[in-house]
């Protein structure tokens, strides 16, 4: 039994001698980035730094698509599950700041599968780059989680005291700023985005969006209920009657293309 005991000893300080040593931090970053090539993403680590029993810190990690910054998280420390660098699998766990709130999950790179899953909360809306990939502009309060294996995963957020400026979409202006909560389930499925459930909630109105974004592109339609004692502007209020289906029901379509 000693000499087992000692033989792991032996293998556990060869190993992390081997971390320490023998794998550099460009090791680690690439296999990420080859991990998201295949999605046409690209990471970037600013101030990314090894430190003792697999642990980590950076300043800065961002994740990009062509040009356009997806998300950027600060002050972001992890660490790295040492037994499955042995399969030749890298494990993470990390947190971070993300747009004034917090940004926590696990990552899990192989050749066979990639697996993430993030938990972010309290996030200004009007710093997080996906909004302006949406061609959309405003604030709120952010909070959801995000699961991704392989091609397919989840994605659900909330928006608190939300304040959306209106958007024009293939020529129609939707009226984002009159609603002030937002709840969303979307599901991804290879290269299509399909939304679950989109509902957004302001002051004796309703709405929901269904439908999907297929490479890039936004096929959704945006059903609208205002309440008796709903009282929008003149302008919001031409444009609902231009797409009126029933009373009290109003269908708009949203086309258009999007970064992610």
């Amino acid at each position: 039994m000693k000499r087992v005991l000692v033989a792991c000893g032996v293998v556990l300080l060869l190993f992390y001698g081997a971390w320490i040593i023998v794998i550099p931090e460009d090791f680690i970053i690439s296999r990420v980035e080859d991990s998201l090539k295949a999605r046409n993403l690209g990471i970037e680590a600013t101030g990314f730094k090894k430190g003792l029993f697999f642990n980590f810190t950076a300043q800065r990690i961002v994740l990009k698509k062509m040009d356009a910054i997806l998300l950027s998280t600060g002050e972001v420390s992890g660490r790295i599950n040492p037994l499955n660098l042995l399969l030749m699998r890298i494990s993470v766990s990390l947190n971070g700041k993300l747009s004034g709130g917090i940004i926590r999950g696990n990552v899990s790179i192989s050749k066979r599968k990639n697996e993430a899953h993030f938990f972010f909360n309290d996030s200004r809306l009007e710093e997080m780059p996906l909004l302006s990939a949406a061609g959309l502009s405003g604030r709120g309060t952010l909070s959801g989680e995000f699961s991704l294996n392989d091609n397919s995963g989840t994605i659900r957020f909330t928006i608190q005291d939300a304040r959306i400026d209106r958007k024009a979409f293939s020529g129609i202006m939707l009226p984002l700023d009159i609603f002030h909560r937002v709840q969303c389930s979307m599901v991804i499925s290879g290269a299509v985005l399909q939304v679950e459930s989109f509902s957004l909630e302001g002051n004796d109105i309703y709405a929901r969006i269904k439908g999907n974004i297929s490479n890039g592109n936004m096929d959704l339609v945006m059903e609208v209920m205002p309440g008796a004692s709903f009282r929008g502007d003149a302008l919001m209020l031409a444009l609902l009657e231009q797409f009126k289906v029933s009373p009290g029901y109003y269908s708009l379509p949203v086309k258009g293309p999007v970064l992610w």
